[in-house]
């Protein structure tokens, strides 16, 4: 019996490896999805803690100053993330640290989260506003600096 679980174990390990990289492959989506929601969600938080003082209409406990719960935020996202990342590390091991596997990540990030930057835009209210002022801020910044430089 020893010797019959010994081969079938000898023979189990090119299956469970590739099919641990196709596990990967599938959470890799799922971490570049899940990461992109919270960097938006950090975003729209941001946004709303900075132009309003309140976090999605929750405002701060009393004697909590601006900048702490910027602080905070960033903690929490920051906490948050942290397991999505060493997902994405740790399949980038399992997949045998191939860069195409790191670039498929990163273009997936970029994606969901442009993705749903429009989302919010189209559909949550006060971030129409919020972005236009950043775009009409930005495009006064560089026709003002094209003009001095010219």
């Amino acid at each position: 019996m020893n010797e019959q679980l010994r081969m079938a174990t000898a023979h189990a390990g090119p299956v469970i490896h590739q099919s641990g990289r196709a596990a990967m492959g599938v959470f890799a989506v799922i971490a570049a999805l899940a990461s992109a929601v919270l960097f938006v969600a950090l975003l729209l938080a941001l946004f709303s803690l900075l132009t309003s003082h309140t976090l999605f209409g929750w405002t701060l406990p009393y004697g909590i100053p601006l900048w702490l719960g910027v602080l905070l935020l960033l903690m929490v996202y920051g906490s948050l993330s942290a397991p999505l990342k060493m997902l994405r590390h740790g399949g980038q091991q399992a997949l045998g640290h191939h860069p195409g596997w790191a670039a498929m990540h990163g273009i997936l990030w970029v994606g969901f989260a442009v993705l749903l930057i429009w989302v919010a835009y189209t559909f949550v209210p006060g971030v129409r506003e919020v972005l236009d002022q950043l775009m009409w801020a930005a495009n006064l910044t560089v026709s003002t600096f094209t003009e001095t430089i010219v």
